[in-house]
């Protein structure tokens, strides 16, 4: 009569299981993070990475990326994340036709990837139109035949640049901090000469049209001679070369 009556009892409770039809939902294990599909879309001056994360706490996402270390950082969209989601980070101002080092780092500690990309390369060697010399296609780009002029001391700040640069032709600017990188890889593939170094910095910094969000006293640079860039008061003396598009 005992194993009757358990029999009976387990009946109920084998009809209600429905694991057999109707697997459960994954599960997570606590404290894990899964990368997957990742793909990469890049232009001359951009990199942009998408990717699929699954973890089980809320967690931050980042890409790490530079030419020999993983020193630059770009936040992910949406981040932070908890669950499955799809995320994308867009990587700005970069260098055409240069290798990129990049891995993507979820929560504190971990990391995806080791992985490189290449920059496409848009620059033109010799093709001049419209007084200035082509330098970029995609978008279309103009640089000046030369630097702009130093009117006083040893270079331009950036109010005089930015009347002077007109003095080419109508569209002619101040390039930003996107277009002085393309100018900087035409100076080292010898596309543009006939540059003007300050004597006061062997740098050689390019003064550009970006402003500052908020502090409207401040530009962008690019150290022609070197890998710096970064913020400089609009007062500071400089050289640059106007660009305009086509």
């Amino acid at each position: 009569m005992k194993k009757l009556n358990l029999f009976i009892v387990l009946l109920p409770l084998l009809g209600a299981c429905k694991f057999a039809t109707e697997p459960p939902l994954p599960i997570i294990p606590p404290d894990s993070i899964v990368i997957t599909s990742v793909t990469i879309e890049v232009t001359a001056t951009t990199a942009t990475i998408k990717t699929t994360v699954t973890t089980s706490k809320t967690t931050t996402v980042t890409v790490e990326y530079g030419v020999s270390s993983y020193a630059n950082t770009a936040n992910a969209t949406p981040s932070p994340i908890n669950g499955s989601m799809s995320v994308s980070a867009k990587i700005s101002n970069l260098t055409p036709n240069t290798t990129y080092k990049y891995r993507i780092k979820a929560g504190a500690n971990y990391f995806f990837g080791d992985s490189t990309f290449v920059t496409s390369n848009q620059l033109q060697i010799g093709d001049t139109w419209k007084n200035g010399i082509v330098i970029s296609i995609n978008p279309g780009l103009l640089a000046a035949p030369v630097d702009l002029t130093p009117t006083w001391g040893v270079g331009l700040n950036y109010f005089a640049a930015k009347e002077v640069a007109t003095k080419y032709g109508e569209g002619y600017r101040l390039p930003d901090s996107t277009e002085a990188k393309l100018i900087k890889k035409a100076k080292d593939m010898g596309i543009l000469t006939n540059f003007v170094d300050p004597n006061y910095d062997s740098r050689g910094i390019y003064l550009t049209s970006t402003e500052m969000t908020g502090n409207t006293d401040w530009v962008f640079y690019i150290g022609m001679h070197t890998s710096l860039n970064g913020w400089i008061n609009k007062g500071s003396s400089a050289s640059s070369r106007a660009v305009c598009s086509f």
